[in-house]
């Protein structure tokens, strides 16, 4: 957009000149993320760093490649639900992704949680208050479909100023109902199955801050729950939409990544994506620059070089400027 890209009217109003008209910055979607962080167990079950990480866990690590250490990630289980909001298009596609964390709370639990998350002390304190000190793992619900839509627009023309990003989490309702249903799917999978009974897995009855108005574990208090403790997942998508081409009014590149209605120009990162995948991002995107590799190969196959001097020996004629340009063999 600095560059003059974007949509017109967002252009002028930020003192830059229109180039080429185009929707960039629009259609933004992201994964948004919630989590019960401490569902409390009898038996040692979750990674706490004070208590687990010392010289006896790595040393059985390095000798047997087991223990603690031996998880790459500390995401034990994962899975995927449908919920209401796509059982209802008669499309059983699912929507919400949940993982098990095994890291437990631990002394600086909190302060973690803050750092990491960019969250409020108080509310970070209110859920974790029951667990500090417990056996504890971390059930995580994901919105893999979400029908909120945002954009990305510029602060100013200062290319150093930060942007302004406005993802419009849960703007829709079904996406608040999504994560309800989540939420409830995983307390049922604790509190109701053999295999987190016997662990004796709960939930532990912190309210959190906030959300004192509502009745604990009500539709109404995991939505304030949701609303107030919810975070991106990092993978934003969709803001230089692929489409058809010129004829198709959202779209920023063609088929083949090329910015519409410019030349040597292509976009290669999850912003092509017209709609975000349930899954994670990464590997889509890896993929995404390999084939723009391949197509950026194949167009240069079909060029060959043409320079003056060429022309000047076959058809006796004269160029005002001595350079070489390509064209394509078709």
């Amino acid at each position: 957009m600095l560059s003059g890209i974007g949509p017109a009217e967002h252009l002028k109003s930020v003192k830059i000149k229109p180039r080429i008209n185009l929707p960039v910055g629009q259609n933004l979607a992201d994964h948004l993320f919630t989590a019960l962080p401490s569902i409390i167990t009898d038996p040692p079950s979750g990674f706490k760093p004070d208590r687990d990480f010392n010289l006896g866990t790595l040393t059985e690590y390095i000798q047997n490649g087991t223990g603690f250490l031996s998880s790459s990630n500390m995401l034990l289980a994962e899975g995927m639900i449908s919920t209401s909001s796509v059982r209802k298009t008669g499309i059983d596609w699912p929507d919400v992704y949940i993982y098990l964390l095994e890291v437990g709370t631990y002394f600086n639990s909190v302060q973690d949680y803050i750092d990491m998350l960019g969250t409020d002390f108080r509310y970070m304190d209110s859920v974790l208050k029951s667990s500090q000190g417990e056996n504890t793992f971390s059930l995580t619900q994901i919105l893999f479909r979400p029908k909120s839509i945002g954009e990305i627009t510029l602060r100013d023309r200062n290319p150093f100023s930060h942007p302004l990003i406005n993802p419009n989490y849960l703007k829709h309702p079904d996406d608040v109902q999504a994560l309800v249903e989540g939420i409830k799917f995983s307390l049922k999978l604790v509190e109701n199955t053999t295999t987190f009974q016997r662990l004796n897995a709960r939930h532990p009855p912190d309210v959190a801050f906030g959300c004192e108005e509502y009745e604990f574990r009500s539709d109404a208090y995991w939505e304030c729950y949701i609303r107030t403790f919810s975070f991106t997942l990092y993978h934003p998508t969709g803001t230089c939409r692929m489409g058809k081409g010129p004829e198709d009014s959202e779209a920023v590149v063609d088929p083949k990544l090329r910015v519409l209605h410019t030349r040597g120009l292509r976009v290669a990162d999850a912003s092509i994506m017209p709609v975000i995948i349930n899954g994670n991002t990464n590997a889509p995107t890896i993929m995404i620059g390999e084939k723009t590799a391949d197509l950026i190969r194949e167009y240069w196959s079909e060029q060959y070089l043409i320079c003056p001097q060429t022309f000047e020996h076959i058809f006796n004629l004269k160029f005002t400027q001595d350079k070489c340009f390509y064209t394509k063999l078709t």
